[in-house]
């Protein structure tokens, strides 16, 4: 079962080593993280990258392997919208082919979010 979470943290805690789920509280999980209430953070690898590139952040750091490996962002186009989805497809194919968006990736993310 789950015992009840440290009264200063809204995160999700089981026994054993304490792991925080992010929830409705934003960074709770993270702040105990860096508070040692929690030894490890389950969330989106974009939502660790920007807490870990905060002040806060510099505690910690990716672990392991990712636990879905397809967890991928997206474009959320109109679907009857075929003239702005071709658009979109046409320039992210142009910054893939030219090296660009290889360089934004690395920039900002440790993996590839395509």
């Amino acid at each position: 079962g789950c015992p009840p979470n440290d009264p200063g943290s809204k995160s999700t805690v089981w026994e054993g080593p304490t792991w925080g789920i992010p929830d409705k509280w934003g960074d709770d999980a993270f702040v105990d993280l860096a508070n040692g209430r929690n030894d490890a953070v389950l969330t989106d690898a974009g939502e660790s990258i920007s807490w870990l590139k905060r002040d806060q952040g510099g505690c910690c750091a990716f672990v392991g392997e990712a636990v879905v490996s397809d967890d991928l962002i997206g474009i959320a186009i109109r679907e009857d919208d075929d003239d702005l989805r071709a658009m979109f497809n046409k320039a992210i194919a142009a910054i893939r082919a030219d090296g660009t968006y290889q360089r934004i990736n690395d920039k900002y993310f440790p993996f590839s979010i395509y």
